[in-house]
């Protein structure tokens, strides 16, 4: 057992992203874990570690300051805010709805407001514009200076269910969701802000009610909702540096006060349905493949000679090793199969290219000119322009020569060799562990565990209580032990094998896939919630919350 802290602190930094170890972040704590355990500490050592770093850095800080009156802070009060209404009316005028609401008059009926009162304009002006999303109207920064990145229409959602938040009768909630709702059909519900978001910010309301419900029996009131920004987090009392004391995947607070007096932050994450991608990624961004050292090298190469691992690509290296489920072994060898058949029939594809044989999109990206492509063809040939739309050319190309189904069978082969090694290998360690640890970044089960924060995921809620019901335990390192990778499955699956079931439950399914079939010089690690996993927290959320009341 290794217990030299320099030692320990210089691995830790090697194996995290950006090379700075932080005892407030749960992401790198899990990394933390993971080198205790290769140092030799025994699970109850490294629980009593981690425990006591949380501990000391996160729970304390989750105390509201208790003097701050939240509604009365300039972050609150605002109303204000870049663009001008004039430069947005200017800006907006070739995107604006045809029939507008004048949605800061329409919210007078709702005061007082519990929010921060600048997303009147927001959330106003994205009820005023109209799909399709254009180069402008797709960014947050055309309705306002303030706020981070994401995709616009869920930004408008997560906006829509907080203002939904802080508004506690449930019949003012429902009179508001229906003002929008109905605004919407008057522009046939083609608007940034649509009716999907309505019904999930009306949803994850009614789970997020049924929640607070049970954990303040005695009762509460809403003071204050905001979004997952700095200022906001402060004016609720919350203490600074906020990112380090928020829930990783905290998209709104609210601040509630018990009859006691006293006030309580309640961090929400914020999911439309219970179709949630954990990772969109690559095999080897996932498990940091370039990053294996030498020991993890091998202990790999030892654990797949058990496997079906082919030698890719032909003829092969005679070896069964990391190569065999790299990027390059899918690549290099796409890109140097299509560049020598490209090469082999020039002449091919030159004469497809003028008679109008090509797709145009393609032509356009390739910068090829129609008229005259002999040049520019041979540039590509040479190597030049992207790998990934100039294979997509010679691939229709080769769909239309005699003798190009030869090399589309072969270099689909060899994709779907790749593919089956990835596959084989996300259940031998060290890949498999690596992997177990994104999927703990992505659904951040230590925080839904401990109460650190909720997931209101459609109509039901991920809890601790709902949590400790599904998995039988609310120790995060039981169940994280008991997390496994089933490649046996088609496709793979993440399944929790602890006491929380009588049978295994399916976490999270697994597809790795090529993106661009046959071209596409991307490799894909695709992990969605199952349907199993949603199904047990949406019947621990019928048996653990107390219903709060619901609209008339």
């Amino acid at each position: 057992m290794i217990t030299d802290l320099n030692e320990i602190l210089v691995e830790w930094s090697y194996r995290t992203s950006d090379g700075k170890p932080d005892v407030k972040n749960n992401a790198k704590l899990i990394i933390l874990e993971s080198v205790l355990n290769d140092f030799g500490w025994s699970r109850e050592a490294r629980a009593e570690l981690l425990n006591t770093l949380m501990e000391t850095d996160i729970v304390k800080n989750k105390e509201l300051n208790q003097d701050i009156d939240t509604l009365e802070q300039e972050t609150f009060t605002q109303t204000e805010i870049e663009p001008s209404d004039e430069e947005f009316e200017k800006n907006n005028s070739d995107t604006a709805a045809e029939n507008q609401i004048n949605f800061e008059e329409e919210m007078k009926k709702f005061e007082p407001h519990k929010f921060p009162k600048k997303y009147l304009k927001v959330l106003g002006r994205m009820l005023n514009t109209r799909l399709p999303l254009t180069s402008k109207t797709k960014k947050l920064g055309h309705f306002t200076k303030e706020g981070g990145a994401g995709e616009i229409r869920s930004q408008a959602g997560e906006l829509v269910g907080m203002i939904a938040s802080s508004i506690q009768d449930p019949n003012e909630r429902e009179e508001f969701l229906r003002t929008l709702e109905n605004h919407m059909d008057n522009n046939d519900n083609k608007l940034i802000a649509d009716k999907g978001w309505v019904k999930a910010a009306r949803q994850n309301n009614q789970a997020i009610d049924d929640s607070l419900n049970t954990e303040f029996p005695d009762g509460y009131e809403v003071v204050a909702s905001s979004w997952d920004v700095d200022n906001e987090a402060e004016a609720l009392g919350m203490k600074p540096p906020i990112q380090k004391n928020k829930g990783e995947s905290t998209d709104q607070y609210m601040k509630v006060k018990t009859p006691d007096g006293k006030t309580h932050l309640v961090e929400i994450s914020l999911k439309k349905d219970k179709n949630i991608r954990l990772t969109n990624t690559s095999p080897e961004a996932l498990v940091k493949l370039k990053n294996f050292t030498d020991d993890e090298k091998k202990e790999l190469e030892k654990n797949l000679k058990d496997k079906k691992i082919e030698d890719v690509p032909e003829p092969g290296d005679g070896k069964t090793d990391i190569e065999d489920i790299s990027f390059s072994a899918y690549a290099d060898y796409q890109k140097k199969k299509w560049l020598k058949f490209g090469n082999d029939n020039r002449g091919d594809v030159i004469k497809l290219i003028k008679d109008g044989k090509i797709e145009k999109d393609v032509l356009r990206k390739l910068n090829i000119d129609v008229n005259n492509p002999d040049e520019r063809v041979d540039e590509l040939l040479n190597g030049k322009g992207s790998s990934r739309t100039r294979n997509k050319l010679l691939l229709q190309v080769a769909q239309q020569t005699e003798n190009g189904q030869k090399v589309i069978d072969e270099v689909n082969s060899n994709t779907k060799k790749v593919l089956s090694n990835i596959t084989q290998a996300i259940g031998s360690e060290p890949v498999k562990s690596k992997m177990l640890e994104a999927v703990r970044e992505k659904l951040p089960l230590r925080s839904l565990v401990s109460g650190e924060e909720s997931m209101a995921v459609g109509d039901f809620m991920m809890d601790k209580r709902t949590m400790k019901k599904v998995f039988g335990t609310d120790n995060f390192d039981d169940i994280k032990e008991d997390l496994i990778v089933d490649e046996s499955e088609t496709p793979p699956v993440i399944k929790y094998i602890g006491k929380g079931s009588d049978e295994p439950i399916v976490i999270a399914k697994i597809n790795i896939r090529e993106e661009g079939v046959g071209y596409g010089q991307s490799i894909r690690f695709d992990m969605s919630l199952s349907n199993d996993f949603a199904k047990k927290c949406k019947e621990a959320h019928k048996t653990e919350l107390k219903q709060a009341k619901r609209a008339d």
